[in-house]
């Protein structure tokens, strides 16, 4: 009986301090030569990286047993602007689904004598 008792009482902390989130997304290439395998995919909070992942063959990932908070999830390629998503609040039990155009579409900027130049979510 005391068995069945802590197993109880284990069950229900476990699960109140397991308070966590879940992300899915899938990613769709605006460059045709971009490859999913090179991609990288980081979860950050207050600057600090907390999780990570790569996209399977065909562009999804997903992120799971998130703490509850705000995030910003980054993709990255060497060569690519990063794509920089902020503010994502995770709650609890929450699966966040997400589409993504990589790389991310950018504003050129044009000054006589000068390569024009990409701003806005640049990595350059």
């Amino acid at each position: 009986m005391k068995l069945i008792i802590a197993f109880v009482f284990f069950t229900i902390s476990f699960n109140t301090f397991c308070q966590t989130g879940q992300i899915n997304a899938q990613i769709k290439r605006q460059d045709s030569l971009l490859e999913f395998k090179y991609l990288v995919i980081v979860l950050k909070q207050s600057g600090s990286i907390i999780k990570g992942t790569v996209p399977d063959t065909y562009g999804h990932f997903s992120l799971n047993n998130i703490a509850e908070g705000f995030y910003s999830l980054v993709i990255q390629q060497i060569g690519y602007r990063d794509y920089v998503t902020d503010s994502l609040k995770i709650s609890n039990d929450t699966t966040i689904d997400l589409n993504f155009i990589y790389p991310p579409p950018c504003k050129f900027v044009y000054i006589k004598g000068q390569k024009p130049k990409c701003i806005g979510s640049s990595s350059f």
